[in-house]
């Protein structure tokens, strides 16, 4: 039995002596009954990491893991011993995590019986040495051409990695060229003053490495309009005794401050300052006013209206409406059963728009309407329509028309003329106040105007009846609501045989 320990002890290191030593009393008694010329296998190893080949960094914590069981003896994997050809011996066990040297180590992996049967194992990998990767970051949040109003919330937004540490994103550091230091993080508001900002966002990892990413955005002071201005009286042009005060009237509304009618401010220029606030009430000298109501916003934004007024001694002339037909055109002719557009506009210059009042009358078919407008039907035959109107004071404005409405009877001859609605004007705004067509015809160009039928606005067509025989020429022109005609369409004709 000493000379089986001491060939085992010359077998091993000199860390095992005391190993040996200490269990020399155990193993004797284990083997007193052991035949010395009986032959027992080795140990069994299974290395399970790490693999023949395998790369890795300085940084990475390698584990090494084996097992070894022996058929006398039972588990020996605490026995297992690990070297490496560069670190030397790395430590006993089934599980160890050395710090090794850069390189390629061979590395020996063996455990040994008590009977001195040895198994061992011969593998080689790489520990390559550790470059540190620099993180990487990507913007979200704000878009690219992002804009906001001053004081609105930035939303800023990142994603940062790094190949070590992971998900960075906490720790993005943002900052813009014209405020300065932002703040850290991801997904948080800021705001930022008015200008074009270049915004940086910056993640640093622990080795130093850092990542930057650039995004310009533009915060724009709000567009601050004036206050909304409107004199409600006196009207323009009105007339006034200089015995009486005059009534000045108005409201101002500003989008951002609200109500401002109570700072209007009221002048004349010949009674000077007037008075401020929504309504107030000055008797004014002897002549012909230029009033002037004006508001100032806290922006300094400022609205105004200029008016004028007439005082004069005694009571006040009264200026009687103004009235402009546009339609129905003085001789008009329309065939029986074909409907008529009345248009018209009156105004006043103490009561202001009296459109609403003005009275149609026929002398044949009585009162047709009330109104700035309407489409009526009259009966057969020539009629006189009076188109009138009233101020509060009595004065009254009227203007006659003729009009003729044609029966229809068994044609001569007829020739039917379409046409396309305009669109625009001759300065090419938009057509708004179209009032119908008229079409002229006649039996030569120079007489194209001797005739003419009236067509309302909507219709794109009419027939002109009993033609007699003849060639006839035909031209149609546009009529808006002031009764302004546009030019000749082009000429077209027909021959009635």
């Amino acid at each position: 039995m000493t000379q089986v320990f001491s060939s085992v002890f010359r077998s091993c290191f000199v860390w095992l002596a005391a190993v040996v030593v200490l269990s020399n009393t155990m193993d004797l008694e284990a083997k007193k009954g052991r035949n010395k010329n009986t032959a027992t296998a080795a140990p069994q190893l299974t290395v399970v990491s790490p693999k023949a080949g395998d790369q890795y960094s300085q940084s990475d914590v390698i584990v090494m893991q084996a097992t070894a069981s022996d058929a006398q003896e039972g588990d020996l994997t605490h026995w297992i011993n690990w070297h490496s050809n560069r670190n030397g011996w790395l430590g006993i066990g089934g599980e160890i995590r050395p710090n090794l040297a850069v390189g390629t180590h061979r590395l020996t992996v063996h455990v040994t019986d008590s009977d001195g049967n040895l198994t061992q194992q011969v593998l080689e990998f790489t520990v390559n040495e550790y470059v540190n990767q620099a993180p990487t970051i990507a913007l979200v949040e704000p878009i690219v051409g992002a804009s906001y109003a001053e004081g609105d919330a930035i939303y800023l937004v990142a994603n940062a990695d790094d190949p070590e540490q992971g998900d960075m994103a906490s720790a993005v550091q943002w900052s813009s060229d014209r405020d300065g230091y932002l703040g850290q993080g991801s997904g948080w508001n800021t705001t930022l003053s008015v200008g074009t900002h270049v915004l940086t966002a910056t993640v640093t990892d622990e080795q130093g490495e850092s990542a930057s990413a650039n995004r310009e955005v533009v915060v724009f002071a709000p567009v601050v309009e004036a206050p909304e201005l409107t004199v409600l009286a006196p009207a323009y042009g009105s007339y006034f005794d200089s015995q009486s005060a005059v009534v000045f009237q108005a409201t101002a509304l500003d989008a951002q401050q609200g109500d401002l009618t109570h700072w209007v401010n009221w002048h004349s220029n010949l009674n000077g300052w007037l008075g401020i606030g929504g309504e107030i009430a000055k008797v004014l000298k002897v002549g012909t006013h230029r009033i002037t109501a004006h508001v100032t916003d806290s922006d300094g934004n400022l609205s105004q209206q200029v008016f004028e007024i007439t005082v004069t001694t005694g009571a006040p002339v009264n200026q009687a409406p103004t009235l402009s037909i546009a339609a129905p055109l003085n001789g008009a002719v329309i065939n029986s059963g074909s409907a008529i557009t009345l248009a018209a506009t009156a105004n006043d210059a103490e009561d202001g728009n009296l459109s609403d009042y003005i009275e149609w009358r026929s002398n044949q078919d009585g009162l047709l309407t009330v109104g700035a407008g309407n489409s009526v039907m009259l009966s057969d035959g020539e009629h006189v329509i009076t188109v009138s109107v009233t101020d509060n004071q009595g004065a009254t404005t009227e203007q006659l028309i003729n009009v003729t409405v044609s029966p229809i009877s068994a044609p001569q001859g007829q020739a039917q003329v379409t046409w396309v609605a305009p669109t625009e004007n001759t300065d090419n705004s938009a057509l708004t106040n179209l009032a119908g067509y008229r079409v002229y015809y006649g039996t030569s160009v120079a007489s194209i105007k001797n005739q003419s039928v009236w067509v309302n606005a909507g219709n794109l067509a009419t027939t002109i009846t009993e033609l007699p025989n003849g060639t006839y020429y035909f031209t149609v022109v546009a009529v808006n609501s002031d009764g302004l005609e546009s030019d000749f369409s082009n000429i077209v004709s027909k021959t009635i045989n």
